[in-house]
């Protein structure tokens, strides 16, 4: 079952704010969600605010709808959700088209759409769209789109805004399965969205091209052999809106500007035995016109006749034609992705030269090069196939999947363990994910192979397989910056062919924080290099444990921005004791990278960074017995992001290089929503847990997120075994009982947990407070959770939060009088 929730306001109350296509677009989208998108008319919730000289007559009843209101649309979005409680609805569709706003929270960008009634006094009646995402994640819906065609410029310069949040409380049950939310903003932060056409024709220009892309326009579409249809999935989609964006930006408009107007792809993905990469509109065979194919021979030898053949997945020929060597050749098509071959007749013997792929979705020439006999030319080779020398299409070119074939291989070659590549076809539906040194069987046809990593996606590289061919494929690293470079060579290691190598490991896809991390690892081995600037030698811990801050920063030129580390101030205080002040100002060494060690008890922590002009920001940092609690910062412009490690002061597995990568890695591919080809490397880490228990933390939560339950029960004693003071691990425990169906079992972990203190995952948190909220337990220590929780860093993985007073020397980073009765 599907359901829409559509929005659009243009009437503000002010002739400054009005807008005039928002309700004819939103009109236009719920037209599409009933007609293309699957959704019942009944299950479709429309709100307007038209202009208030609407040209449309009041008796249209298309446009019969309640006023785009907050409590309204609050409202609406309740009446969804109660709907479908005991439902497993398959999608919602969430639009809205109107205002919106980018707001300066608690030192971070926070995107809203504004709603009648808004102004400067009244800059509640807006809604945060992360309030309403962390919203819909509560409910059962498996797929949610958001689409939001707004502004998100700061309507006020330096001014924290106290905007509209969801008022309803999230309520989710614990052991509940995981969603995907693909969410598609008009433009960049701080920008506005533009409208065009002529008044009472206007139409945002996002929501006209993605209403081009829903209907499958140009290559917003992509043809699928093996399923026999078009497909319009996300990734392409949003692709399409991009390009179709900067295609109507007024000529002459600066590259700045361009970039503040292409849309912006954000969601949380990647939940086992769904696609991460959806279908979101499906086309039958022959619903869209032949295209033109036109193909210009270009030779260096004397020849007299050529024979241009055009192939589908398999090699079969589906049309074919002699000519004059020269001309140029056309032929109509249904669009579809194709390869194209030439062969021609020389005094040498035969010559070819075949290109591959040619999307044909809309009218495209194409040139082939012929080249003289017993010269290859570049480019991937075909078998000569018997063809016909017709100009028209051939038979009713059946499916690939229809044909009996013998199947084919892809192989992945890396000299980094972990890279990681997707193997999708030409529709773009992921057919298998695979490491390095990995096969992948796959039927004959048309795939591209994308290397996965976690900062980005590389260009695929195109595989055109026969039957029983195998292709192996090397996955080619980004290279690095230069300031990893210099960061290697400051501790012993080196960058090349792209890769970062310390010692006998390689890895693509390097940060700083990546050279730090191993840098890490040679401090605790005793090598203790100086670029790390860590003070206190590894020696002094013995037995005890420890706290360790490590920081690298990073200028606008992907250089070291040594003044940038200089300005940070990092405290390191026991949980339940005064703050300590400000803390101490960092010194980096020549490397540019700085440390502070300090030997503690075995207790939970408060670490802050302060940088000037911002808000402190303090970290709940569990601290284990015999291990090195290690904050890894990368200090970029506008933000600091950290890694965390607990590996253990003695020798062992947890203290190396290789074990510190896979757990950097882990936590890079969790920032960047790409756990769904993570799951592996997840397994690894938590069959390590008795030995790295927050390893074995990091792995839960990934499991968590992409649904794969079977191994969290026996993860989560494991990690309580070794570390029964981590929080983290008895909600682990407490997600499995309640999956599991053992209510009383799944209440007394969460217990357990908030007894233990502070989750270190901010999703720890998040999960507590649910489950905690289920059981309908007051506990003073779920107030300090809670307190935590609402002042959160967004975009911060960690318990990290900003204190309501900042950090006052001799008083209490949290007090009663931020935690009221609850505590």
């Amino acid at each position: 079952m599907r359901w829409a929730i559509v929005i659009g306001a243009d009437d503000y109350g002010t002739p400054e704010m009005e807008l005039s296509a928002a309700a004819d677009d939103a009109c236009d989208f719920r037209d599409w969600v009933i007609a293309g998108g699957g959704v019942p008319a009944s299950n479709v919730r429309l709100l307007l605010s038209p202009p208030s000289k609407d040209p449309h007559p009041d008796e249209d009843p298309g446009r019969r709808a309640r006023p785009a209101t907050k409590d309204n649309i609050v409202s609406a979005i309740n009446e969804v959700v109660v709907a479908t409680a005991d439902q497993k609805p398959e999608r919602l569709y969430f639009y809205f088209a109107g205002h919106g706003i980018t707001a300066r929270v608690s030192n971070r960008d926070e995107s809203a759409i504004v709603l009648p009634g808004f102004d400067e006094v009244h800059p509640d009646h807006s809604l945060a769209v992360r309030s309403i995402a962390e919203y819909f994640e509560t409910t059962s819906f498996a797929d949610q789109f958001l689409f939001i065609d707004a502004c998100r410029n700061v309507p006020w310069a330096n001014r924290e805004l106290e905007i509209g949040r969801w008022p309803v409380p999230r309520k989710r049950d614990p052991g509940a399965p995981p969603t995907q939310q693909f969410i598609l903003y008009a433009t960049a932060p701080g920008h506005t969205a533009q409208e065009g056409g002529w008044l009472g024709e206007q139409e945002g220009r996002f929501t006209g091209v993605l209403l081009e892309g829903l209907a499958g326009d140009k290559n917003a579409k992509a043809w699928s052999w093996e399923r026999n249809c078009y497909e319009v999935r996300w990734e392409r989609l949003a692709s399409f809106i991009n390009d179709g964006m900067r295609a109507k930006m007024p000529v002459g408009i600066a590259e700045a500007d361009i970039q503040a107007q292409i849309p912006q792809d954000t969601g949380t993905r990647g939940v086992a035995n769904r696609e991460r990469d959806p279908v979101v509109v499906s086309f039958p065979s022959g619903h869209f016109d032949p295209a033109t194919l036109t193909v210009r021979l270009a030779v260096e030898a004397k020849r007299k006749k050529a024979q241009v053949s055009v192939l589908d997945a398999l090699g079969a020929p589906v049309a074919s034609a002699l000519g004059v060597t020269g001309e140029v050749q056309a032929f109509q098509l249904p669009p579809k992705t194709y390869a194209v071959q030439a062969t021609t007749t020389t005094p040498k013997g035969l010559s070819g030269s075949a290109m591959a792929p040619i999307e044909l979705y809309e009218d495209q020439p194409v040139t082939i090069e012929l080249l003289p006999g017993g010269r290859k030319p570049a480019g991937p080779s075909f078998p000569q196939p018997e063809v016909t020398p017709i100009a028209e299409p051939i038979g009713d070119m059946a499916t690939p999947g229809s044909r009996q074939q013998p199947g084919a291989t892809i192989s992945i070659e890396s000299e980094d363990s972990l890279a990681v590549a997707e193997i999708v076809d030409e529709a773009g539906r992921v057919c298998a994910v695979k490491r390095a040194g990995e096969k992948a069987d796959v039927e004959p046809g048309f795939y591209y192979v994308r290397q996965i990593g976690p900062d980005g996606t590389r260009d695929g590289v195109f595989v055109r397989l026969t039957a029983g061919e195998s292709e192996p494929v090397t996955l080619k690293p980004r290279a690095p910056g230069v300031l990893v470079k210099e960061l290697a060579s400051a501790m012993g290691g080196r960058v090349r062919d792209g890769y970062l190598t310390m010692g006998n490991d390689a890895i693509a896809w390097a940060q700083p924080t990546t050279v730090v991390t191993a840098g890490l690892a040679k401090y605790l081995a005793g090598d203790e290099p100086a670029a790390m600037a860590a003070g206190t030698v590894r020696a002094e811990f013995g037995n005890g444990s420890g706290v360790a801050v490590f920081a690298v920063g990073v200028g606008r030129d992907g250089r070291a921005d040594v003044d940038a580390v200089r300005h940070v101030k990092v405290a390191i205080w026991r949980a339940g004791e005064p703050v300590v002040g400000t803390g101490w100002g960092l010194q980096p060494s020549a490397a540019g990278v700085a440390g502070r060690v300090k030997s503690v008890d075995a207790a939970p922590h408060w670490v802050s960074f302060t940088a000037p002009g911002a808000a402190p920001m303090v970290v709940a940092l569990p601290v284990l017995p015999q291990r090195l609690a290690t904050l890894v910062a990368q200090i970029d412009i506008d933000r600091i992001r950290l890694y965390q490690y607990h590996p253990s002061l003695a020798a062992g597995a947890s203290a190396n290089v290789s074990r510190l990568w896979r757990i950097e890695y882990l936590q890079r591919m969790l920032l960047a929503g790409r756990i769904d080809v993570a799951d592996r490397l997840a397994g690894e880490l938590a069959a390590t847990a008795s030995e790295d228990p927050f390893a074995g933390v990091v792995a839960g939560y990934v499991l968590l997120r992409l649904g794969l339950h079977e191994e969290l029960g026996a993860l989560a004693s494991a990690i309580i075994t070794a570390a029964p003071t981590l929080s983290d691990a008895y909600i682990l425990r407490a997600e499995d009982e309640a999956l599991k169906g053992h209510s009383e079992l799944a209440e007394q972990a969460f217990i357990n947990a908030v007894d233990c203190g502070i989750p270190a995952f901010g999703e720890g948190m998040t999960r507590l407070l649910e489950g905690l909220r289920h059981i309908r337990l007051t506990l003073p220590r779920g107030a300090v959770v809670r307190h935590v929780f609402q002042r959160h860093v967004r975009g911060s993985m960690w318990a990290a939060f900003t204190p309501r007073r900042g950090l006052e020397r001799g008083s209490a980073v949290i007090s009663s009088a931020d935690l009221g009765l609850e505590a």
